[in-house]
């Protein structure tokens, strides 16, 4: 059997449109499908302000809306595609697909209507959300862990916010590790992090996290 496997393609359809995908039965994305260009240049520029002792930049209804359609076309827009070849098996990763409660949330406190992406991606054909559950997928044991904050992580960064980081981190942690004993024995896992020493050095000055 011929498995695609792609980490994070971040709503990029002209590179991931370069990836062969002649024969290919299977399709695993290891989730954050959807680009997110307007909330991350959002971020940095309040990480400056903190630096500068700046009030944090507000987000008004607008902003939200446009984040929102940001992520929600691209995601749908990868989909689309490898679904046209293969089954397609995908977690959320940390780029997230708005739950329904999400899309609530945000009407109630900014008055605007958006579309359930999880609900459209549930709809598609060929496409499966899997979070933290096994699959039985032609005759092998899949199991698909959903991103969560290491507490290694936590420690290595510092965040300002330590504690109350660290304790939900533990917490994520915790839970991850449960789900992958319950898990038991798989075949392949599907999970958001890389594993320990791959693809996991951030810049020249912060690799991975020391144990």
């Amino acid at each position: 059997m011929k498995i695609l496997v792609i980490g994070d393609p971040h709503g990029d359809l002209d590179k991931v449109k370069k990836i062969p995908v002649k024969g290919i039965e299977l399709i695993f994305l290891t989730g954050d499908l959807g680009k997110a260009d307007l909330a991350r240049k959002k971020y940095f520029e309040n990480i400056e302000r903190e630096k500068k002792g700046l009030p944090e930049l507000e987000k008004g209804g607008k902003f939200v809306k446009a984040v929102h359609e940001e992520i929600h076309n691209s995601t749908l827009g990868i989909l689309r595609y490898f679904s046209k070849f293969a089954p397609v098996y995908s977690l959320q990763g940390n780029v997230g697909i708005p739950t329904i409660s999400e899309v609530k949330r945000d009407y109630e406190k900014y008055g605007i209507k958006l579309i359930s992406t999880r609900e459209k991606v549930d709809s598609m054909d060929h496409v499966n959300l899997v979070k933290n559950r096994v699959r039985k997928i032609n005759r092998l044991r899949v199991g698909f862990l959903e991103y969560f904050v290491d507490e290694c992580w936590v420690k290595e960064f510092k965040p300002s916010d330590y504690k109350k980081r660290l304790f939900k981190a533990k917490k994520e942690t915790d839970k991850a590790k449960n789900i992958l004993k319950n898990f038991g024995n798989l075949d392949i896992l599907v999970c958001h992090q890389p594993p320990y020493g791959y693809l996991d050095k951030v810049d020249s000055k912060f690799g991975a996290p020391k144990f």
